[in-house]
């Protein structure tokens, strides 16, 4: 129990870190996120990305989950399985539970991307950045839930709590919030970066 206690400590303290630094990282902001939105064709989508954040994940929870948990039970009354641990309605169980998790945890996400939306530039960089990492957090609890690994299941669960947290205090105070993050990005990056020597060699 000490052990697991420390291990959640230490991913608390870890992604506290890493979430705001990979949100302000010109890797992140320049290449991945302009690249996922080119594959997935989101340009085309006519909604700013906070709403269309806010719209995905309340079809997964509340539609697309249930439809699958549905259609997998049927499934398995056709060929009359019962509640006796089989794969199919292990795999239902999961899921059924993860619905119900993603659903206790929606009104969390919806007020923090509402509060992005209403008191942030809906297209500026940590904005999007910020709300991106909620979101694919958010959508990648029902995979991890199959894993049937509650380490790892833990470990998510941090990291959403962790970009909740910077989600909130960057939509309550943007400017403040954005100055501080960049300021500590700048610092750790001058800090990892190679120094120049002061020797200096000439070509003979």
């Amino acid at each position: 129990m000490g052990n697991h206690s420390l291990c959640i400590v230490g991913n608390y303290a870890l992604y506290l870190v890493l979430i705001p630094l990979v949100a302000s990282s010109k890797l992140f902001i320049s290449e991945i996120l302009p690249r996922a939105s080119h594959l997935l064709h989101l340009s085309l989508v006519p909604a700013d990305p906070v709403l269309l954040s806010i719209a995905v994940v309340t079809l997964v929870t509340f539609f697309s989950i249930d439809f699958v948990v549905a259609v997998c039970e049927l499934a398995g009354s056709k060929r009359g399985f019962k509640m006796d641990g089989t794969l199919n309605n292990t795999v239902c169980e999961r899921l059924a539970q993860t619905q119900q998790r993603m659903a206790s945890l929606y009104p969390a996400f919806a007020i923090s991307s509402a509060l992005l939306w209403g008191n942030t530039n809906r297209f500026d960089a940590l904005t999007v950045s910020f709300v991106v990492i909620q979101t694919v957090v958010f959508l990648g609890m029902p995979l991890v839930a199959l894993l049937k690994r509650p380490l790892i299941d833990t470990i998510v669960m941090v990291i959403f709590r962790c970009a909740l947290f910077w989600t909130i205090v960057y939509a309550t105070s943007p400017r403040d919030t954005g100055f501080l993050i960049h300021a500590a990005s700048y610092r750790m990056y001058d800090f990892f970066a190679p120094q120049p020597t002061d020797v200096y060699y000439t070509v003979l």
